[in-house]
């Protein structure tokens, strides 16, 4: 997941609780990464700024949003 220094430490606090809470905590791992630690993190960020440009690059990210739901 991708780390926002503001909210870090809650973060990680509330995963913490949520694996307590629900029977699995020691069976998950979980990494709070900043953007530049993985490559899968820029992922989200690539099509966020598709959709915002519009055009021919908000219509690729709609057309691959609707072959997922196939």
């Amino acid at each position: 997941m991708e780390r926002e220094e503001s909210t870090y430490h809650r973060d990680g606090r509330t995963l913490n609780a949520a694996t307590h809470r629900f029977g699995c905590h020691g069976l998950l791992r979980w990494d709070l990464l900043a953007p530049k630690e993985d490559p899968m993190l820029w992922v989200p960020d690539a099509v966020a700024w598709c959709w915002m440009r519009g055009g021919q690059r908000r219509r690729s990210v709609q057309t691959f949003s609707q072959l997922r739901d196939l």
